[in-house]
Parts: structure tokens; C-alpha cells; sequence
């Protein structure tokens, strides 16, 4: 159990530390109201007596502004559709950790909490590319997508949609080769997610292989990365699913091409 000094706020790393820090912290005025003599002399002689005079075991610092927007925007949060199971558990250990919330950057989580959500049509998806890239798309026979792969020809190289158009709006597309300001909306025939296979983004081996169509939730409200079936499964299988990101190679141009009814700049 930690210890806090209640003049000062520092924390003791052990109780044997206390007299000294009494000592030290209060210093040789020992103002009156703060440091009573009879009150010392009593705590000298019982460590009980002065740890509660002297300590809490609450940080002080937890009390501050900083800690309370934290603890705030984390209520908000564990009160959200758009936060998966596992991220609420772990929001919740953060909120009993004095440490955990001082470090926690509660303003860019709020700004991901704002367009985290869940999917409205499961054929619908967005992007954020450049004029370059839109006018390629758009010319030809080929379709939106071939162009695309043909310009970044790397086995590895993903197309990034996202089913959010807010977090679309608000984060642009992540590893976009050409980051400008053109959102298209583009609509399939039917859910990508039961005619690929999906797997975690960040699971091992999985960036490396071609064949997969991967899955984030990069830009929206999380802590950690999508790296197991887990993780995918607390996406896509709750009703309406949570917003995604959905990452495609060039051995999916095809399917892709077959599978989507228009492609539309908004």
C-alpha cells in the first residue's frame, strides 16, 4: 500500500522512510496547525499514529484537474457503444491507478471517442486519397481500384478503407501514398467481411501475407493494437458491429472490382 505525504504529496517508497521525511518535509518551524509538537511525539513512537497524521493513502495529485478530465473522459467512455469489451477492462484498471491515470492522454482519446462508433451498412466504406489518385481511378475501364495498386506495386502495399466517414474525415487514411483531400464512398454488393479472409492487423505474419485482408481500428478509441482473433471477433460479431479499417493487397484487386457498385467522391 503506497503512502502519500499529505503536505508535499510525494510517495514513500517504504514506511521505514517516514520520520525522515516528516523531519525533512515539515522542517525545523514545525508551523503550528501542521506540525503540533504533541502530535509528533505521539508518532514517534507509533508508525500507525504517523501515517495518519502525517500520510494518505490517496494521491493527492488525483485530486487535480488533469486527473479529473481523465477520469471523466474515461466515464464517458465505459458508457460508449464504440469501445470494445477488452478496451473497457483495461480503461477500468486504468481509473483505479493513480500512476496509470496521470499518464493517460485523455484528449486524444476523447477526440477518437467522438467518431468511434458502430457500422450503419456493412457495404459501405470510405476513403481519403489525393486528386492524383481519384482522377487515376476514375479513368479507364479498369475500375477504382486498379490504378491505385498498379502506382504502389509492392506485394504488400494495403488499400485502406474505413467504415466510419467521421473517422475518415477526422484522421485521413492511414499509410495513404498520396495524403490529400478527396473522400470517396464505396459501396459493395455485400460485406467484404464474409467474402475475404480477415485477419488482426498487427497478428504475427499477418503484414506479410498478401492473401489476407487485414483489419485495425486505428483513429478510433482504443489502447493497444488488433493482433489476435480475439480482437477481431469483439469487432465483427457484435450487432451493429464497431466501426473498422479494412486493409487490401493487390491479390484482392479482382475481387474487389467484382464485388463494388459505385465508387463516389462526396
Amino acid at each position: 500500500m503506497a503512502l502519500y505525504c499529505k503536505k508535499c504529496s510525494k510517495e514513500l517508497a517504504m514506511t521505514g522512510l517516514m520520520k525522515f521525511h516528516v523531519e525533512s518535509c515539515y522542517g525545523v518551524a514545525k508551523e503550528q496547525g501542521e506540525f503540533k509538537p504533541e502530535d509528533w511525539e505521539k508518532a514517534k513512537t507509533s508508525p500507525l499514529t504517523m501515517s495518519t497524521l502525517y500520510f494518505t493513502t490517496e494521491d493527492p495529485s488525483a485530486t487535480s484537474e488533469l486527473y479529473r478530465k481523465a477520469k471523466d473522459v474515461i466515464w464517458d467512455a465505459i458508457d460508449h457503444e464504440g469501445i470494445r469489451p477488452s478496451v473497457l477492462r483495461r480503461l477500468e484498471g486504468i481509473l483505479k491507478s493513480p500512476t496509470e491515470l496521470g499518464l493517460f492522454d485523455h484528449r486524444n482519446f476523447k477526440a477518437r471517442l467522438e467518431i468511434s462508433g458502430t457500422v450503419q451498412n456493412e457495404m459501405i466504406y470510405y476513403r481519403k486519397m489525393g486528386g492524383g489518385e481519384y482522377a487515376a481511378a476514375t479513368s479507364g475501364d479498369a475500375g477504382p481500384f486498379a490504378a491505385t495498386f498498379a502506382y504502389t506495386n509492392t506485394d504488400n502495399y494495403r488499400y485502406w478503407v474505413s467504415s466510419s466517414l467521421k473517422k475518415v474525415e477526422a484522421f485521413g487514411n492511414e499509410n495513404a501514398a498520396d495524403n490529400g483531400d478527396v473522400i470517396v464512398r464505396i459501396t459493395f454488393k455485400s460485406s467484404p467481411l464474409t467474402k475475404f479472409s480477415i485477419k488482426a492487423h498487427q497478428e504475427r505474419g499477418v503484414q506479410a501475407d498478401a492473401t489476407v485482408v487485414a483489419i485495425h481500428r486505428e483513429g478510433f478509441a482504443e489502447i493497444g493494437s488488433i493482433s489476435n482473433t480475439a480482437d477481431v471477433l469483439e469487432i465483427t460479431t457484435p450487432k451493429p458491429k464497431l466501426d473498422y479499417n479494412l486493409g487490401f493487397t493487390a491479390t484482392h484487386a479482382k475481387a474487389m472490382k467484382d464485388l463494388y457498385v459505385s465508387f463516389v467522391r462526396l
